[in-house]
């Protein structure tokens, strides 16, 4: 059986072929670069860290505190922003246009230009957009939405303050 070895070109025959130092390079660190990839890959994928259930129980022993973690805020749970919660209460007034609704969302502080809401959104329950509008930095926010008649579900007004998250009320 004969021994069949590969043997690179030389430098002198890449540079031949047109292959510079800094090609070679460049296609040595991007092989690199896809093996590193497909590792990380692969180990964040949780075959390559032990066991399934080792690399389980590493993520449920990491502590979250539930005030960072908090999407919406509302002024009977502000959470971290207590403080802030009579500020950025929605204030909500539905009345009927026939048989379209209106809505009428305010919120109550005073803007600037440091502090203030950037958007109003109308949700529903599976917290898809139905509406919103923004608002310039400095901007009184009270928007108004017709709301159809066949809409169904329960009805969320969102409002995002730049500096104290989202604030969140059912619309009645």
């Amino acid at each position: 059986m004969r021994n069949i070895s590969y043997r690179l070109p030389s430098r002198r025959t890449q540079t031949m072929m047109g292959l510079s130092k800094k090609s070679r390079l460049f296609r040595q660190s991007r092989w690199l670069l896809i093996i590193m990839l497909l590792a990380n890959a692969f180990f964040y994928c949780g075959k390559g860290s032990g066991s399934s259930a080792e690399s389980q129980s590493a993520l449920t022993n990491k502590t979250i505190n539930a005030e960072e973690s908090q999407i919406y805020f509302s002024a009977a749970n502000p959470g971290k922003w207590k403080d802030y919660k009579q500020d950025h209460e929605l204030l909500v007034n539905v009345s009927k246009d026939g048989e379209t609704r209106l809505v009428t969302i305010e919120v109550p502080f005073k803007p600037d230009t440091d502090h203030y809401i950037e958007v109003i959104v109308l949700v529903d329950e599976q917290n898809r957009e139905i509406a919103k509008q923004r608002f310039e930095r400095g901007e009184k926010a009270v928007a108004t939405f017709s709301i159809p008649p066949n809409t169904k579900g329960g009805i969320f007004a969102v409002a995002k303050c730049n500096l104290h998250d989202m604030w969140k009320t059912k619309v009645d």
